[in-house]
């Protein structure tokens, strides 16, 4: 959804109600983006904006009266089929999604790409690392997604374990005087005042698709705290504007170190061959820059196993 909000008035708007995000005057910002249908049409403050004629509202096409803007806003999909019939959805899938189930991750050199990466496949041999680390990426930037369940396929198991993690992509930093960045916990790389940063980073690199800026998808009603806003081009896929979120009020980190952000299976033990469905009525969104790590730990005396994983997700595009 396109939702540029252009702040026509004489001073900074903030909306309270979607996580203290402000427009400062005379800016341009399309909080389709950032926040999703319901979330918009839930802020009081971003109607109390429009009926006041403080922002001006565009769908990507044109400027809307008000009217306009908030029918554009109440889109009827969110709820009526076309011929106006109360819609009723019974499972945790977000409207405009469809289930997806696949045993292949997506190709990150290619945006676009839907399932052309690698296999969700364990492979253990007799004298391989008894702690193998596996990665796997989803292109997530123009194609929103969300972790629902999935299933675990095994063979020759003997009390192996599966750990399933959500991990960041991360950047290499380097110590100096004098920056606009600072290290947090020595692993999050967040705004420093007055060039009072002692560590600068790639800040070309940082734009590419890959380059480490991770998006922090809602909590419920709650925004994770996070340090620095951006602007995805979909024509050149880069990103672009780059600005600092100081209090904490962004939608994405850069972080320095592959921190656990989620644990989703901790230490799963498989016994013999089989198959195992993990299941849920819950999704989880899964933010851009986040990748799949699983641990495969291998039970001693040493010995050949397998296992291959199913997720199902929730995604905008499935091809």
């Amino acid at each position: 959804m396109i939702l540029k909000v252009t702040n026509d008035s004489t001073s900074v708007i903030i909306f309270d109600d979607l996580s203290g995000f402000q427009i400062d005057i005379g800016q341009t910002i399309d909080l389709g983006t950032i926040f999703n249908k319901i979330e918009l049409s839930q802020s009081d403050s971003l109607l109390e904006s429009i009926s006041t004629s403080q922002v001006i509202i565009n769908n990507g096409d044109n400027d809307l009266s008000k009217i306009d803007s908030l029918k554009y806003i109440f889109d009827q999909d969110l709820n009526t089929r076309i011929d106006g019939k109360l819609l009723v959805q019974s499972t945790s899938r977000k409207p405009g999604t469809s289930t997806y189930f696949s045993s292949e991750a997506d190709n990150p050199n290619d945006v676009k790409n839907i399932g052309g990466g690698n296999k969700f496949d364990i492979i253990h041999y007799i004298g391989d690392s008894t702690n193998q680390s596996y990665i796997f990426d989803l292109n997530i930037i123009e194609n929103p997604t969300w972790l629902h369940q999935g299933y675990v396929l095994f063979k020759n198991a003997f009390f192996d374990k599966l750990t399933f993690n959500i991990i960041p992509r991360y950047i290499s930093v380097d110590s100096t005087s004098n920056t606009d960045f600072q290290l947090y916990n020595g692993y999050l790389v967040i705004p420093a005042s007055d060039s009072t940063g002692n560590i600068t980073f790639d800040q070309t690199a940082i734009l590419e698709p890959n380059g480490g800026l991770v998006y922090m998808p809602m909590s419920g009603n709650t925004r994770p705290t996070a340090f620095w806003n951006a602007d995805w081009n979909s024509i050149t896929k880069k990103f672009e504007n780059l600005q600092p979120a100081p209090y904490g009020n962004g939608i994405y980190n850069i972080f320095t170190y592959p921190v656990v952000l989620n644990r989703y299976v901790n230490k799963l033990s498989l016994l013999g061959s089989d198959i195992i469905k993990l299941a849920t009525t819950e999704v989880k969104e899964i933010g851009h820059g986040m990748r799949i790590e699983i641990i495969a730990e291998t039970y001693i005396p040493d010995h050949d196993w397998f296992a291959s994983i199913i997720l199902v997700l929730n995604r905008e595009n499935t091809i």
